[in-house]
């Protein structure tokens, strides 16, 4: 699915694929299971947009709504190739000649109608030149992923640029390579329009009535949010709201501050067939390259011996491959919680607070211009300063759950837990969420809290003494509110705790936000996870591993009746129901 997107796209749908497969193959059969996980070529099959093929990296699946061609030899020469033309003016209006009159709302690109279009191969000279072609192509639209946080490739947000006085100079630097790079693959476009109609044996005379308007050369200006390039054009608030959520991540240990202050650092980046990598460019890993944990940060010797973002350096070539936390430039929260508290009566704001965690980040990156920088953004945010932008719901969380959300999914990472009025928000890193995470919000959090709060509703009380004045009774009663939230703020976690809450990734961000849809205070997002819970209750989602830790009694006994929910929870010995048979394979003649 996704929009238009030629040549390059990143796959964000991660499937259990345990057994083979075998949890998808107990919904239907399967098509073509032996062609998985090879490289071919793939494009969305159903579409309002024109049709746009891309790159099927290894390891992936394709299926119904995502199609693939796959060549015999999977030969990357033959299938870049094979993009090209494909991708090319000429053959896409041939498609359109088979597609149904009526066909306007949306375009059904289906296998049939692919397969029987006229494909002209081209000679060995022009052939190397296309597959050249569509390389390029690919690298570029790939290059400006190295800044889209959601993607495998991300390494550092865009305004990250310190070579830059403020980020509205940051911000023109990335808009220039923005409109630079569709303007070379409008260029490439036209190339690959040109070869591919001498394949075909025809001219753009021929053609003109039916070709795109890419066939004429393009023109430098580019002024259109989404374009025929497929590149999305964004707004200066949009990539401010980004820089932000990275700064937020490295708190977290998402993030690899040394890879956004030293370009040494870069990785080279494997090839357009090659697998997906496990992590993201510019995560901070451990020595397997997998996220990295306590006392086990990779050290900057293991990241330059690392040939690429694919691989893990040769054995044997780094000395010390670990550093110690505290020679990590930053301070992480490896427990997963932040909290929004700037502390009472203007005090020191808490060791965790979330909004000193990122002005620390932002004096490591910009040092001496970190005030501006930070005002500069709170400007362009339109907030009067950072904790005005986190502490409202419908700001950072908001930005942040549409960045995370794609395809009807919903998949945001950084959580808010907070009072109703959001005067006190604890922000918890969905990757680090465990069973004990809610009693370590309680105990290291809200307890220490409720107790500085009653303390000082215990001064002002007794200074107010008989006859007291007005400003301490309002101060009084805001704080005696404020410990009314946080209790019933406690009372609330520790009830979700005892469900039993046991989180496990596999259910989805969804599923596992469910139980705690009243802490969320958006009110879009409350009313999703509340609709999700009252599924889960409804025994909709029993596959659900949260599902099995809150009603362990119930779920066993769908896992008698469904195959598919047992083979989930591991319960294939109580499965009432036989094992399907397998067809029988037919014997090539």
């Amino acid at each position: 699915g996704g929009p238009l997107s030629r040549y390059y796209a990143d796959p964000h749908i991660v499937i259990d694929w345990t057994k083979d497969g075998e949890i998808i193959g107990e919904h239907g059969n399967m098509r073509n299971p032996t062609m998985m996980l090879r490289p071919g070529i793939t494009w969305s099959r159903r579409t309002t947009s024109e049709l746009s093929l891309r790159i099927l990296p290894k390891q992936c699946i394709f299926a119904d709504k995502g199609p693939a061609l796959i060549v015999e030899d999977d030969n990357p020469q033959k299938l870049l190739t094979l993009l090209s033309i494909l991708n090319s003016s000429v053959f896409s209006a041939l498609v359109g000649l088979q597609l149904a009159a009526a066909d306007t709302a949306a375009r059904s690109y289906e296998v049939g109608i692919l397969a029987s279009t006229p494909l002209a191969l081209p000679d060995t000279l022009r052939s190397k030149k296309l597959s050249d072609l569509a390389l390029r192509a690919w690298m570029l639209k790939r290059n400006l992923d190295l800044n889209e946080m959601t993607s495998h490739s991300f390494l550092r947000p865009a305004l990250l640029d310190q070579k830059t006085r403020n980020l509205n100079e940051a911000f023109q630097n990335w808009s220039k390579k923005e409109n630079d790079t569709i303007y070379e693959l409008n260029l490439i476009q036209h190339e690959i329009d040109m070869l591919s109609l001498q394949s075909y044996g025809l001219t753009s005379k021929d053609m003109a009535k039916l070709i795109r308007s890419e066939s004429t050369t393009p023109s430098q200006e580019v002024s259109n949010k989404e374009n025929s390039a497929g590149v999305v054009l964004y707004e200066i608030g949009t990539l401010v709201s980004a820089l932000i959520d990275y700064l937020t991540g490295c708190a977290f240990a998402v993030w690899d501050i040394r890879l956004a202050k030293d370009i040494n650092l870069d990785l080279k980046l494997s090839g357009p067939f090659e697998p997906l990598p496990a992590c993201p460019t510019g995560m901070l890993v451990n020595p397997d390259g997998l996220p990295a944990e306590p006392k086990r940060i990779v050290s900057e010797e293991w990241l330059f011996a690392r040939p690429d973002a694919n691989s893990l350096p040769p054995e044997g070539v780094v000395n010390n491959p670990i550093i110690p936390d505290t020679e990590y430039p930053i301070r992480i929260a490896w427990h997963g919680i932040l909290v929004d508290d700037p502390g009472l009566n203007s005090a020191q704001p808490h060791h965790d607070d979330i909004v000193r965690r990122v002005r620390e980040i932002l004096e490591l990156l910009w040092e001496d211009k970190s005030h501006e920088i930070e005002q500069e953004a709170c400007d362009i945010l339109n907030v009067s300063d950072l904790r005005d932008y986190f502490r409202k719901s419908a700001k950072f969380f908001q930005d942040h759950l549409k960045r995370y959300s794609k395809s009807r999914r919903k998949a945001p990472i950084y959580w808010p837990l907070s009072t109703p009025s959001c005067s006190y928000t604890l922000w918890i890193y969905y990757h680090r969420l465990t069973d004990q995470t809610l009693y370590t919000c309680v105990q290291d959090y809200v307890d220490p809290k409720i107790k500085d709060v009653s303390g000082e509703i215990a001064i002002i009380q007794k200074d107010l003494g008989e006859g007291g004045n007005s400003k301490l009774r309002s101060q009084l009663e805001k704080l005696m509110d404020f410990q009314q939230e946080l209790t019933e703020f406690k009372d609330e976690l520790l009830r979700l705790a005892k469900l039993p809450y046991q989180p496990n990734l596999n259910d989805g961000v969804m599923i596992t936000a469910a139980p705690l849809w009243k802490l969320f205070q958006l009110k879009s997002w409350q009313k999703d996870l509340k609709s999700c819970w009252d599924k889960l209750e409804a025994r909709d989602y029993d596959w659900a591993h949260l599902a099995y830790s809150i009603w362990p009694d119930r779920v066993r006994e769908t896992c008698k009746k469904e195959r598919s929910i047992a083979i989930a929870h591991g319960l294939e010995e109580i499965c009432e129901v036989e094992t399907p048979k397998k067809a029988k394979k037919r014997k090539k003649k």
